[in-house]
């Protein structure tokens, strides 16, 4: 489904059935488990292993949730062997879309119906002064084009609803591709002792060929495009106004990760991050550039991107299902990729992420002529 501009009635509800990063996944190996998880970034394969040319387009995630089974490497043996499908919103997710819609809608008509009340007051009501005649029309004119944008929207809205009940309830037509790779879970990749979670989708072209723009955020209606400028450059260093669709090229380096290339409005070196994920939407967050150690209860110990929470009262910046969200810098720069998270209380306070460099060398291993920049599903 592709993108529309912020004027039409649907743009925010259909996000989750469109092809920016953050989309909602879920598979059909773990589809009775609920198990759900977000899209991280795409990138066209150019060429196998073997120089042969590949028309491939493939998406990234965390292999936990993509495999059940995360002690085991996975790749896809060929077209001989079962597919494992991986499915754009699983049942949860697909609910939560509909009701969205139902109550956008609701909303609309609610506020038709008092625009329609507004109407009939004002064509009712005495008139004695002609300065008072004048300002009523044009309250009048204003009102009434108010409310036939609503019921235009309201028709919109609800032939929308119509459309996806109708073509994609079943989950099975939400197929979006098959899992081509999946190594195990591991921290002892090499001596830096990052967390490799990652996972591959190879995608169906015809699902997303039409709508396809490459490797690109929807910041949504959430924040204001001014607000936006604010939070992620509180410095007021940016030298470009952000849009409401971020095109993400280029990856926050490994010496960067150390010491930020942003501010604060202290001065003090720091990155303002977003992500867009299955289960909280898009967030912001705050990344220091310390790097957290941790140590699980069998005593393997791994380095992670640690982000912080934007503040005390901006609630959690991830959340069970944001798995494999793309976290990225307000000019659009890779970071992480989410995996995990830490509880304090019955909220997440630290959310944790593999450093986007080091992933993206993973993903080179296997498939090195890979390129991230493409924006077409074609790349010719």
């Amino acid at each position: 489904m592709r993108v529309v501009h912020k004027t039409n009635p649907t743009s925010y509800v259909r996000h989750s059935l469109t092809p920016v990063l953050g989309m909602p996944i879920a598979t059909k190996e773990r589809e009775k488990l609920d198990a759900q998880g977000t899209i991280s970034f795409y990138f066209h394969e150019k060429k196998y292993k073997n120089g042969e040319p590949s028309a491939r387009v493939l998406a990234v995630t965390n292999k936990h949730v993509l495999r059940a089974d995360t002690t085991v490497d996975y790749q896809f043996r060929g077209t001989t062997a079962p597919r494992q499908h991986v499915r754009v919103c699983g049942f949860r997710r697909f609910q939560r879309f509909l009701d969205e819609t139902r109550e956008l809608d609701t909303i609309t008509v609610a506020e038709a119906v008092r625009l329609a009340e507004d109407i009939a007051q004002l064509e009712t009501e005495p008139k004695d002064e002609n300065q008072e005649q004048s300002e009523d029309k044009l309250t009048l004119k204003i009102i009434k084009d108010q409310l036939k944008k609503l019921n235009n929207d309201n028709d919109k809205l609800q032939a929308f609803f119509k459309e996806v009940n109708a073509q994609w309830s079943d989950i099975a037509r939400r197929t979006i591709g098959f899992v081509d790779w999946a190594p195990s879970i591991s921290v002892d990749v090499d001596e830096r002792h990052y967390t490799r979670d990652i996972g591959t989708v190879e995608l169906d072209s015809q699902k997303f060929k039409d709508s396809f723009q490459g490797n690109v955020v929807d910041l949504g209606n959430k924040f204001t495009l001014h607000e936006l400028n604010k939070m992620f450059w509180p410095d007021n260093s940016n030298r470009s106004e952000i849009r409401r669709l971020l095109r993400i090229q280029g990856v926050v380096t490994r010496e960067h990760l150390a010491t930020p290339d942003c501010h604060d409005k202290h001065g003090d070196p720091t990155y303002i991050v977003g992500k867009d994920g299955n289960t909280t939407g898009f967030t912001v967050g705050r990344y220091s550039g310390l790097e957290a150690y941790l140590c699980d209860a069998s005593g393997r110990e791994s380095t992670e991107v640690a982000i912080y929470n934007y503040s005390k009262t901006s609630g959690d910046f991830a959340d069970n299902g944001d798995s494999g969200s793309l976290i990225f810098t307000g000019d659009g720069r890779m970071l992480a990729i989410l995996h995990s998270g830490m509880l304090k209380g019955s909220s997440s306070h630290v959310t944790f992420g593999t450093p986007a460099w080091w992933a993206i060398e993973q993903l080179k291993v296997r498939y090195p002529h890979a390129d991230f920049n493409c924006t077409t599903f074609s790349s010719d």
